[in-house]
This record gives C-alpha cells, sequence and structure tokens, in this order.
C-alpha cells in the first residue's frame, strides 16, 4: 500500500552491490537502481507476512526478508524501459471506479506480489484509477493504457533515452513474471556470484558496523505513492491484510489507512483495512 522498510533495505543493499560491482569499469557512472518486490504477503494465507520484531536480527530474519535463494544480477536498461517495468509491476491493483461509492479492493490478489517490483533510485505515482497496461501474464492490453505517473530521476521527468542500471535477480533478470523486454536476452544482462540475500545479511553487518550503536533501523524513503483520487464520490477502497494486532498499531502510524469500523474479514480470515485516496 505505500513504501515499507522491509524492501527498502533489500533496495539499500542492492545498490550498494551495484555500485560497488561497477566501480573502475566502463559501466562506472551509470545510475544504479533496484527492484524489489514484497515476497510474503500473504500469498499463502494469513500468516505469510514479513514481521521482523526490534531487538536482535537473525539469520532467519534475513530468509523472512528475502525469501528466494536467488543470485545477484543487473540489467542495462533505458528511462523507458524502467517505465515499462514499472507498469507491469502496477497490475498489483485493481482500477478504482470514482464514481462508485461501493464497496471496491484495491488488492489484485490474483497477482503475484513477487511480480510487484518496487524500482528504488527515483520517484513515481501509481494511478489506480487508470486500467492495467499488462495483464496477470505480462501480456500487453493497450497501449493507450499508463498508470504510471510523474516519473522522475533526481527531481526531473525521467529521460526515457538514458541508460540505467537495474539491480535485480536471476529469476526476473531471465524473464521470470514476462516483464517487457526483461528476458536475460533483450538488455545486457551482468552477473553477480552472491545470492541476494547474501549480499542483503552483508549490508546488514556493514551498516551496524558504521553505527554508533551497532545497530539498523531501516526507514523507507517513500519514493513511491498513489497519485491523488479526485472526486465528488465518497469512496470505500479496502485492502485485505493480516489479522495480527501489529498491524493495527502500525496502522494508526499511517495517516491514509485505517481497520474497517467494525473490523471486517473476509472468508479466508483476512482482515480489510480501509485506504483514503484521496489524501
Amino acid at each position: 500500500m505505500q513504501d515499507d522498510p522491509s524492501i527498502q533495505i533489500v533496495s539499500d543493499a542492492q545498490i550498494a552491490w551495484g555500485k560497488a560491482f561497477i566501480q573502475g569499469t566502463e559501466l562506472d557512472g551509470l545510475p544504479v537502481l533496484s527492484a524489489a518486490a514484497p515476497f510474503r504477503a500473504g500469498r499463502n494465507g494469513i500468516e505469510d507476512y514479513t514481521n521482523v520484531k526490534a531487538g536482535d536480527i537473525t539469520l532467519l530474519d534475513t530468509v523472512s526478508l528475502y525469501v528466494f535463494p536467488n543470485t545477484i544480477r543487473m540489467v542495462k536498461v533505458t528511462g523507458s524501459d524502467v517505465k515499462e517495468w514499472l507498469e507491469r509491476s502496477a497490475g498489483q491493483f485493481n482500477q478504482i471506479d470514482v464514481n462508485s461509492s461501493a464497496e471496491q479492493n484495491l488488492l489484485d490478489t490474483t497477482f503475484p506480489t513477487f511480480n510487484f517490483d518496487i524500482i528504488d533510485g527515483l520517484t513515481f505515482e501509481i494511478d489506480v484509477t487508470q486500467p492495467k497496461r499488462y495483464d496477470n501474464d505480462g501480456v500487453l492490453i493497450s497501449e493507450n493504457n499508463s498508470r504510471i505517473t510523474n516519473l522522475q530521476y533526481q527531481g526531473e521527468a525521467i529521460d526515457l533515452e538514458a541508460e540505467f542500471l537495474i539491480v535485480t535477480n536471476n529469476y526476473r533478470a531471465s524473464g521470470g513474471g514476462n516483464f517487457p523486454a526483461i528476458d536475460g536476452i533483450s538488455r545486457e544482462t551482468f552477473e553477480g556470484p552472491d545470492e541476494n540475500r547474501g549480499v542483503l545479511r552483508s549490508y546488514i553487518i556493514s551498516e551496524a558496523a558504521k553505527s554508533s550503536t551497532g545497530s539498523i533501523d531501516p526507514s523507507a524513503d517513500n519514493n513511491w505513492r498513489f497519485s491523488t483520487v479526485t472526486t465528488s464520490t465518497e469512496l470505500n477502497v479496502v485492502f485485505r491484510t493480516s489479522p495480527l494486532d501489529e498491524v493495527a498499531t502500525i496502522a494508526q502510524t499511517l495517516p491514509a489507512v485505517a481497520p474497517t469500523s467494525p473490523l471486517k474479514t473476509d472468508e479466508n480470515g483476512f482482515a480489510l483495512y480501509s485506504i483514503d485516496l484521496k489524501n
């Protein structure tokens, strides 16, 4: 529903790896971005969520942050490729009807969350009132459909012809998820020897060592958001999430999110929360 520390720390680790990987090479100087997705977001039931508690971080916690034993890859792309990559990711959400006051589910629960790549290193918005550009299999629906708006790099509209490097994993770089032009052939791809979660562990250890407290407290940089919806209709937009009390506590800190009142649950035991897209 918004940028999140558990995705942020993976992206921060991948960007740090990418910058070190290209140092002193002909690629040095190209912008390094990162693609990372929420692996545990309820796909396998109400307990399938990442929940790293405060305190000592364990090996199991890093596995929760990065579930799959992927190996790290870097793909050379253009600004146009970046936009199409994000358009494919934006299929995570159903289209919202701005003229309907009926309950509308924002999450398309048939869309695998591991295909909801957030690209860090730039900023963008997702307009969920627009139809999807790609279907859930990655097939183009219409060239006229577009959800990604205000896509910027370093505060300026992204140059669609400019070159970027995106750090990702072997699954995505080789065509997993059927992202446009990302198939291991159409775009130059560089292979690293490490697992992504190994890169993450090394980054956590390194950042903690730099800290005066010997700890880390990652926070999201809020590089993406939903576009503000302008309508006179009283919208009733909901999404499903974990029914744990900790979620309600987190929601108290999020101005646009709140439990439905009284709290509703769906047929599978997920709690339903409301989200205000007009803010």
